[in-house]
Parts: C-alpha cells; structure tokens; sequence
C-alpha cells in the first residue's frame, strides 16, 4: 500500500513549520540557557530541531526533477529510481529490495553480508597489525642507529671501550664491531 491520501512531514511547495516551544498554561516560550547555547551552538529551542514541511503526495505530478521530488515519487508510487541522486534513497532501495526476498534468500542475503563485514575486518586487523609491526621494527632499528652513532661519537670524543659500554650497554664485542665497521679501529 503507497501513501496517496496521507500528509507526510516532508516536503516541497506546500505548508512549512518552524518548532517553537510554548507552556500550556503561561504560553511562555521555551528558551535554551547560556550552558546550552554553547553546548548546542544555537539561539533557541526550536533550532535543535528540524523544519517540518507537510506536503500532499496525492497533488504530486510525478515530474522527478530535484533530489525532492525524487522523495515525493517514491512516497506517491513506491519506486526508485536507479540513477537517483536523492540522499537516503539509494539505502531504501536496497531496503525494499531485502524486504521483497523470501525468508531463505534473506538469510543468504544476511549471510553474504555478515562474510563481507567479516572480510573487512579482518583486512583492517591486517592493517593494524602490520602498522604495529612495522613500527616496532622501525624502532627497533632506530634504537640500533642510535647506539651506533652513540658508540663512534663516544670513540671519537675519547673514551674508552669499557666505559661505551656501560653507557649503551652494548657488549665489548658489539662496540668493537661497530668501530671496525666504521673504519675507526
């Protein structure tokens, strides 16, 4: 059943709202305070909420020309366009297309999807575990560039093998290696 002789909030050229908040007894207007204002970035209630418009879709013409329109020939007739550009659309499509499969082509449908979230996930665990062994790795020879630059700068500034070591706490056999690599003994 489609929504011909229903007002829909929603809408074009026809009746427009603005949400004001008033007291059933007083008629005073319900006013945001200043914590709110900023917390909300807005003046007054009827900001925090949306804009209503009711519209007819029996006066409708069925004349899709703006992503609105789009909206309206889907209320008045139930159909989506495939080249629509309307936001939201694209996801009722898809919504009606599940809801119009039987239970045993759901359950398929369902399990296809749980099998594509699942492949993503397990890609984006991919993806962090790789940043994180890429860089502990990175790190690791860092470290490893760090204590060799340490090591020569320590040579070339005097001090002995065994006083190296106890600052980096590289091995006699490790700095005496370096050294040889670097050519400075």
């Amino acid at each position: 059943m489609f929504f011909t002789e229903y007002f829909f909030i929603f809408a074009k050229n026809s009746n427009n709202g603005y949400t004001d908040f008033r007291g059933v007894f007083v008629n005073d207007q319900l006013r945001l305070s200043v914590r709110q204002q900023e917390q909300f970035k807005c003046k007054a209630a009827g900001d925090l909420f949306p804009e209503y418009y009711i519209l007819r879709v029996d006066e409708f013409n069925k004349s899709a020309v703006s992503p609105l329109d789009e909206w309206f020939l889907f209320l008045k007739t139930g159909e989506i366009s495939d080249n629509t550009t309307a936001p939201g659309l694209p996801e009722a499509k898809e919504r009606l297309r599940r809801d119009k499969m039987s239970s045993e082509e759901q359950r398929d449908y369902d399990a296809h999807l749980e099998n594509l979230r699942y492949q993503r996930s397990v890609i984006q665990t991919g993806i962090i575990e790789g940043k994180a062994e890429g860089l502990a790795e990175g790190l690791e020879k860092g470290e490893a560039i760090g204590l060799e630059k340490a090591t020569i700068n320590a040579h070339l500034a005097g001090y002995p093998i065994d006083a190296i070591a106890k600052i980096t706490d590289l091995s006699v056999e490790q700095i005496t290696g370096i050294l040889k690599k670097a050519g400075l003994i």
